[in-house]
Protein backbone atom coordinates (compact mmCIF):
# COMPACT_ATOMS: atom_id res chain seq x y z
CA UNK A 1 0.00 0.00 0.00
CA UNK A 2 1.75 3.04 -1.01
CA UNK A 3 -0.53 5.70 0.01
CA UNK A 4 -1.38 6.53 3.71
CA UNK A 5 -5.10 4.88 4.30
CA UNK A 6 -7.86 3.66 6.72
CA UNK A 7 -10.35 0.69 6.13
CA UNK A 8 -13.17 2.56 4.13
CA UNK A 9 -11.72 6.14 5.04
CA UNK A 10 -8.46 7.58 3.04
CA UNK A 11 -7.16 10.89 4.43
CA UNK A 12 -8.33 14.17 2.67
CA UNK A 13 -4.74 14.86 1.44
CA UNK A 14 -2.68 11.41 2.34
CA UNK A 15 0.91 11.80 2.64
CA UNK A 16 2.67 9.82 0.38
CA UNK A 17 6.30 8.58 0.16
CA UNK A 18 8.33 10.53 -1.18
CA UNK A 19 6.56 14.18 0.06
CA UNK A 20 8.76 16.27 1.14
CA UNK A 21 7.87 19.21 4.71
CA UNK A 22 10.90 20.97 5.03
CA UNK A 23 14.12 18.82 5.73
CA UNK A 24 11.71 15.59 5.99
CA UNK A 25 11.20 12.89 3.64
CA UNK A 26 8.00 10.72 3.96
CA UNK A 27 9.22 7.03 3.59
CA UNK A 28 5.79 5.39 5.10
CA UNK A 29 2.67 6.07 6.93
CA UNK A 30 -0.05 4.71 8.96
CA UNK A 31 -3.18 5.31 11.47
CA UNK A 32 -2.86 5.01 15.11
CA UNK A 33 -5.70 5.24 17.58
CA UNK A 34 -5.04 8.56 19.31
CA UNK A 35 -3.64 7.87 22.77
CA UNK A 36 -6.01 11.50 24.63
CA UNK A 37 -9.08 10.51 26.02
CA UNK A 38 -10.89 13.82 24.58
CA UNK A 39 -10.08 11.33 21.14
CA UNK A 40 -11.12 8.08 22.18
CA UNK A 41 -12.23 5.97 19.34
CA UNK A 42 -10.43 8.07 16.70
CA UNK A 43 -7.23 7.70 14.53
CA UNK A 44 -4.05 9.94 13.52
CA UNK A 45 -2.01 9.60 10.34
CA UNK A 46 1.60 9.19 11.23
CA UNK A 47 4.24 9.21 8.63
CA UNK A 48 7.56 7.52 9.06
CA UNK A 49 10.30 10.53 7.75
CA UNK A 50 13.86 10.61 7.14
CA UNK A 51 15.58 13.97 7.83
CA UNK A 52 18.16 14.89 5.46
CA UNK A 53 20.98 14.78 8.55
CA UNK A 54 20.17 10.96 7.84
CA UNK A 55 18.05 10.23 10.82
CA UNK A 56 14.14 9.44 11.28
CA UNK A 57 11.27 10.91 12.64
CA UNK A 58 7.78 10.10 13.29
CA UNK A 59 5.57 12.75 13.20
CA UNK A 60 1.74 13.04 12.82
CA UNK A 61 0.90 13.94 9.32
CA UNK A 62 -1.02 17.25 10.42
CA UNK A 63 1.98 18.55 11.87
CA UNK A 64 4.16 17.91 8.38
CA UNK A 65 1.91 19.92 7.12
CA UNK A 66 1.37 22.83 8.99
CA UNK A 67 4.66 23.11 9.44
CA UNK A 68 5.04 22.33 13.12
CA UNK A 69 7.72 19.81 12.37
CA UNK A 70 10.14 20.39 9.71
CA UNK A 71 12.96 18.19 10.77
CA UNK A 72 14.22 15.19 13.00
CA UNK A 73 15.08 18.25 15.56
CA UNK A 74 18.42 18.80 14.21
CA UNK A 75 17.29 22.36 13.33
CA UNK A 76 15.52 23.14 16.17
CA UNK A 77 18.40 25.23 17.92
CA UNK A 78 17.78 22.98 21.30
CA UNK A 79 20.94 21.18 22.22
CA UNK A 80 20.99 17.45 21.99
CA UNK A 81 19.73 15.81 24.83
CA UNK A 82 18.65 18.74 26.12
CA UNK A 83 15.68 19.10 28.83
CA UNK A 84 12.31 20.00 28.04
CA UNK A 85 9.34 21.05 30.63
CA UNK A 86 5.96 18.58 30.10
CA UNK A 87 3.02 18.84 32.77
CA UNK A 88 5.29 20.42 35.29
CA UNK A 89 8.64 18.12 35.32
CA UNK A 90 11.23 19.02 33.53
CA UNK A 91 12.72 15.46 31.91
CA UNK A 92 15.45 14.35 28.86
CA UNK A 93 14.19 13.29 25.95
CA UNK A 94 17.09 13.06 23.44
CA UNK A 95 14.62 13.48 20.55
CA UNK A 96 12.19 10.85 21.61
CA UNK A 97 8.84 13.01 22.29
CA UNK A 98 7.68 11.99 18.90
CA UNK A 99 8.04 8.12 19.75
CA UNK A 100 4.88 5.74 20.34
CA UNK A 101 6.26 5.12 23.99
CA UNK A 102 6.20 9.05 24.90
CA UNK A 103 2.76 9.78 23.50
CA UNK A 104 1.54 6.78 26.36
CA UNK A 105 3.42 8.58 28.77
CA UNK A 106 1.88 11.78 27.86
CA UNK A 107 -1.89 10.60 27.63
CA UNK A 108 -0.89 8.44 30.92
CA UNK A 109 -0.06 11.82 32.83
CA UNK A 110 -3.22 13.81 30.88
CA UNK A 111 -5.66 11.07 32.36
CA UNK A 112 -4.66 11.61 35.56
CA UNK A 113 -3.73 15.89 35.86
CA UNK A 114 -7.87 16.44 36.25
CA UNK A 115 -7.10 18.80 32.53
CA UNK A 116 -9.92 16.23 30.15
CA UNK A 117 -13.17 16.81 32.02
CA UNK A 118 -13.95 13.25 30.34
CA UNK A 119 -11.14 11.43 32.14
CA UNK A 120 -12.01 13.35 35.42
CA UNK A 121 -14.38 10.76 36.78
CA UNK A 122 -12.34 7.98 35.95
CA UNK A 123 -8.98 9.30 37.41
CA UNK A 124 -8.12 12.15 39.25
CA UNK A 125 -11.79 11.76 40.95
CA UNK A 126 -10.81 8.67 42.03
CA UNK A 127 -7.65 9.87 43.47
CA UNK A 128 -5.45 7.92 40.72
CA UNK A 129 -2.35 9.23 39.69
CA UNK A 130 1.44 8.51 38.15
CA UNK A 131 4.33 7.81 40.85
CA UNK A 132 6.68 10.29 41.11
CA UNK A 133 9.41 8.36 39.38
CA UNK A 134 7.61 8.65 36.08
CA UNK A 135 6.91 11.99 36.37
CA UNK A 136 10.36 11.60 34.62
CA UNK A 137 9.85 9.94 31.00
CA UNK A 138 13.51 8.62 30.82
CA UNK A 139 12.55 6.50 34.04
CA UNK A 140 9.27 5.23 32.78
CA UNK A 141 10.90 4.89 29.63
CA UNK A 142 13.67 2.58 31.08
CA UNK A 143 10.98 0.56 32.95
CA UNK A 144 8.52 -0.03 29.85
CA UNK A 145 11.59 -1.56 27.97
CA UNK A 146 12.26 -4.02 30.43
CA UNK A 147 9.14 -4.98 30.92
CA UNK A 148 7.72 -6.06 27.98
CA UNK A 149 7.19 -3.21 25.90
CA UNK A 150 6.31 -3.64 22.15
CA UNK A 151 4.78 -0.92 19.74
CA UNK A 152 1.14 -1.46 19.48
CA UNK A 153 0.37 -2.90 23.16
CA UNK A 154 -0.96 -0.07 25.77
CA UNK A 155 -0.44 0.32 29.17
CA UNK A 156 -2.73 -1.42 31.90
CA UNK A 157 -3.14 -1.28 35.22
CA UNK A 158 -4.05 -4.09 37.41
CA UNK A 159 -6.14 -3.26 39.93
CA UNK A 160 -7.92 -0.68 38.29
CA UNK A 161 -8.25 2.20 41.78
CA UNK A 162 -4.18 2.42 41.68
CA UNK A 163 -1.81 4.27 40.71
CA UNK A 164 -0.12 4.63 37.50
CA UNK A 165 3.31 2.81 39.14
CA UNK A 166 5.27 -0.20 38.14
CA UNK A 167 4.03 -2.78 41.15
CA UNK A 168 0.38 -2.10 39.68
CA UNK A 169 1.13 -1.62 35.69
CA UNK A 170 1.86 -4.44 32.63
CA UNK A 171 1.51 -3.94 28.69
CA UNK A 172 -1.46 -5.72 27.16
CA UNK A 173 -2.60 -5.77 23.07
CA UNK A 174 -5.69 -3.84 22.87
CA UNK A 175 -7.58 -6.75 22.42
CA UNK A 176 -6.66 -8.11 26.04
CA UNK A 177 -7.24 -4.75 27.86
CA UNK A 178 -10.60 -4.97 26.19
CA UNK A 179 -11.25 -8.56 27.51
CA UNK A 180 -10.27 -7.77 31.01
CA UNK A 181 -12.24 -4.19 31.04
CA UNK A 182 -15.00 -6.52 29.79
CA UNK A 183 -14.52 -9.07 32.72
CA UNK A 184 -14.41 -6.13 35.15
CA UNK A 185 -17.94 -4.64 33.97
CA UNK A 186 -19.44 -8.59 34.06
CA UNK A 187 -17.93 -8.98 37.36
CA UNK A 188 -18.67 -5.64 38.64
CA UNK A 189 -22.57 -6.09 37.71
CA UNK A 190 -22.99 -9.43 38.90
CA UNK A 191 -21.83 -7.70 42.57
CA UNK A 192 -24.58 -5.57 41.78
CA UNK A 193 -27.29 -7.80 40.93
CA UNK A 194 -25.89 -9.83 44.18
CA UNK A 195 -26.09 -6.60 46.48
CA UNK A 196 -29.41 -5.38 45.32
CA UNK A 197 -30.34 -9.03 46.45
CA UNK A 198 -29.41 -9.63 49.80
CA UNK A 199 -31.30 -6.32 50.35
CA UNK A 200 -34.33 -7.14 49.07
CA UNK A 201 -33.97 -10.07 50.86
CA UNK A 202 -33.41 -7.61 54.09
CA UNK A 203 -36.07 -5.94 53.21
CA UNK A 204 -38.51 -8.87 53.44
CA UNK A 205 -37.19 -9.84 56.84
CA UNK A 206 -37.82 -6.58 58.13
CA UNK A 207 -41.24 -6.19 56.39
CA UNK A 208 -42.50 -9.60 58.15
CA UNK A 209 -41.07 -8.50 61.53
CA UNK A 210 -43.12 -5.44 61.29
CA UNK A 211 -46.46 -7.25 60.43
CA UNK A 212 -45.39 -9.98 63.43
CA UNK A 213 -44.92 -7.01 65.99
CA UNK A 214 -48.32 -5.51 65.07
CA UNK A 215 -50.57 -8.89 64.84
CA UNK A 216 -48.98 -9.42 68.78
CA UNK A 217 -50.01 -5.59 69.80
CA UNK A 218 -53.33 -6.04 68.05
CA UNK A 219 -52.76 -3.79 65.27
CA UNK A 220 -54.89 -3.95 62.05
CA UNK A 221 -52.09 -5.29 59.77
Amino acid sequence: MTRCQKSGLAQRKPARPGDRFGSLTVLSCEYRPHTSPSHLGKSLAWAICRCDCGKNREAPVNDLRTGKTTSCGCKSGRPKGGKITHGGCSTRLHGREWEPLYLIWAGMKLRCSGAVKRAVKYYSAKGIKVCANWMDYAVFREWALSHGYKPGLTIHRKESGGNYEPGNCEWLTRGENARLANEKRIQNEKLLRDRVKTLEAQVEILRREIAQLKLERGVLV
